[in-house]
């Protein structure tokens, strides 16, 4: 099945639910957009391609009957929530590298009931009010 990645969150669980497609699948269609998009967009401050390869197919792994509600959904978290397995910025240079030992509750809770953690967005310097991301890391983020 091609161009996952154009499905909504509905639609990807019900393709979960059904065996019709894998995680790793999505995760692959979704990468693979990434790859295409995001040197222009820029909307990803950290993605390790190969960790969310390796979290897809352990999330295959699990059997249905114990699969959570949000099951293989990949999630963004913008880079201003702990990660325990990703550095977390906070759109600042000065936090380069810095790597959390916990997840924030918001990201324990979507890991629990089975999320996808894809990686962290980009966000202004420490969550600034700034209407547009114009990060002092990645530069701005389009829209495009």
């Amino acid at each position: 099945m091609a161009n996952l990645y154009i499905l909504n969150a509905t639609q990807v669980l019900d393709l979960f639910k059904n065996n019709t497609i894998t995680v790793e699948q999505y995760a692959r269609s979704l990468l693979d957009r990434i790859d295409e998009r995001d040197g222009i967009v820029k909307a990803w401050v950290y993605l390790d391609s190969e960790f969310v390869l390796n979290q897809a197919r352990a999330l295959d792994q699990i059997p249905p009957e114990e699969r959570g509600p949000l099951h293989g959904l990949a999630i963004g978290v913008k880079d201003i929530m702990n990660t325990k397995d990703m550095p977390t910025q906070f759109g600042s240079p000065i936090y380069k590298e810095h790597q959390s030992c916990f997840d924030s509750s918001a990201v324990a809770i979507l890991r629990n009931a089975g999320a996808l953690i894809f990686g962290l967005s980009t966000n202004p310097h420490f969550l600034g009010l700034s209407p547009v991301v114009i990060g002092l890391i990645m530069g701005p983020t389009r829209w495009e």
